[in-house]
């Protein structure tokens, strides 16, 4: 047979009864772990940064920089969670060379697993001792997971590895945050579907024993950009960065007003990506916005928000939307996120969260003279508020179609993963404008067709229901 059999490996249990955390250690893990899943969740603002070489295979060095950022960590602690990255075993692509410490301790000797895994758990646990954070670590081989278990926070599964089954499996029984790389072609469907299956419980083979698993909710993504067939290196297109909710927008009010949003006033609740950008976008169209929110509160400035100022605070100091009255002269800042619907606004477009435009605010938003709404979030409109609107006469675009920039972009990266191409950000957003538009001409359009004209709640709905039905029939379905 090919395969020669060196050594009965000690179990996990075994290096980890010689080699324990200790119980001041244990309680601070506990405590670290739970904030980085507050953040993987959306409990906790802050960033995750994990951060260091890729590659660890000196003890002291290693120990020497974790343990340089602890004073890092502290001043940066009310925006960021620093992980440092320890990663113990080399990927290599062809298979050839060092493939890390956990393999091979010494790079100058032989490989010797048994060594191997022991300098693994003793660096790990001198990096906690000396720097008081947890690590990350890559798995590049799932079985040495449970030597190393109660000591990580943060596991990250690379580009070669997301497609293999075993990684996957054993991820879903994972109690921490894990982050699943897309491939180096940039691919989505392969790493997402590595993270679908690692949220999900499973049955398999692990260690030799028969397990299950109840799925690791805390898997995430981990976007690493593509290479295209030239071999240029490209970063991935963000969503958020392209979601056009003013696309669709103006599109409505051109062709069922004869208007724009040029010179109107606009209030976007929210203050995370997609308010941002819509923001950006009302701007860029010559509209002025004047009130944005978080979940404390919202700020009203009547000269027109400074998005230099919002970016400043909600995407680099991770802060709270109330600092920008300490930064605009003029501003203002109100206590709780409902009243940001008084203020007086031609556009309202309600990027923040699920049925924050109820009925009362609805006819408040119509009594101060609102025109349209048209919806970045998420069902924000309860359906007594949708009535209200569509009662009164004025523009209302539903999130079904008016949000669906992020869906689009996601189609518009399969197609360059599939197509092998690499579009720059103008030529994405040309397409994504184009996109948004015809998903308004779609709405609108069947409200036509079936006698309901203007009400892009049905003209969606119908739009959205034939088109199941044309492929159905494409199918070869007859009835």
């Amino acid at each position: 047979m090919s395969f020669t059999f060196l050594n009965q490996l000690p179990t996990p249990a075994q290096i980890k009864e010689e080699y324990p955390l200790s119980k001041e250690l244990t309680e601070l893990k506990a405590k670290r772990d739970a904030m980085i899943s507050d953040v993987i969740c959306g409990k906790d603002d802050r960033f995750l940064v994990i951060i260091g070489p890729c590659s660890a295979d000196n003890e002291d060095s290693v120990c020497d920089y974790v343990s340089r950022l602890t004073n890092i960590q502290e001043d940066v602690k009310d925006r960021v969670i620093i992980i440092p990255r320890v990663y113990t075993n080399k990927p290599r692509t062809t298979g050839e060379g060092y493939k890390g410490i956990a393999s091979q301790p010494d790079p100058e000797k032989a490989p010797d697993m048994v060594e191997g895994l022991i300098a693994m758990r003793k660096m790990h646990i001198r990096a906690i001792a000396e720097s008081g954070l947890t690590c990350a670590d890559e798995m590049l081989y799932p079985e040495n997971w449970g030597y190393v278990e109660d000591l990580l926070s943060y596991v990250a599964i690379g580009a070669r590895s997301v497609e293999d089954q075993q990684h996957r499996l054993t991820v879903s029984g994972f109690d921490v945050a894990s982050g699943m790389k897309n491939p180096t072609s940039g691919d989505f469907s392969v790493m997402l579907n590595s993270v679908y299956a690692a949220q999900h419980p499973h049955h398999f083979v692990y260690r030799g024993y028969e397990v299950e698993t109840s799925g690791n909710p805390l898997t995430h993504v981990v976007l690493r950009g593509a290479v295209s067939k030239h071999g240029n290196t490209t970063t991935n297109y963000h969503y958020e960065d392209l979601i056009r909710l003013l696309y669709f927008t103006e599109e409505m009010m051109s062709c069922m007003k004869k208007d724009s949003v040029k010179g109107k006033t606009v209030v976007v609740s929210g203050s995370g990506n997609v308010a941002i950008y819509a923001t950006e976008k009302a701007q860029e169209l010559g509209a002025k916005v004047v009130a944005l929110s978080d979940s404390n509160g919202y700020i009203y400035d009547p000269n027109g928000i400074k998005l230099d100022v919002v970016k400043q605070i909600k995407e680099v100091e991770r802060g709270r939307i109330k600092e920008y009255v300490n930064r605009v002269e003029g501003a203002t800042y109100t206590e709780g996120c409902k009243g940001i619907w008084t203020i007086k606004c031609d556009v309202a477009l309600p990027c923040a969260t699920q049925n924050e435009i109820d009925g009362e605010s609805a006819e408040i938003l119509l009594k101060n003279g609102v025109q349209v709404v048209a919806e970045g979030a998420n069902m924000p409109s309860t359906p007594e508020a949708i009535d209200k609107f569509l009662n009164a006469g004025i523009l209302f675009g539903p999130a079904k179609a008016a949000n669906a920039g992020g869906v689009a972009t996601s189609g518009l990266e399969m197609s360059q993963n599939s197509e092998r191409l690499s579009w720059t950000f103008e030529e994405v957003d040309a397409k994504l404008k184009q996109i948004m538009i015809n998903i308004f001409h779609n709405a609108y359009d069947r409200s036509k067709e079936y006698d309901v004209e203007g009400n892009l709640v049905v003209g969606a709905n119908i739009a959205g229901f034939l088109k199941v039905a044309d492929a159905m029939k494409w199918q070869g379905v007859a009835y």
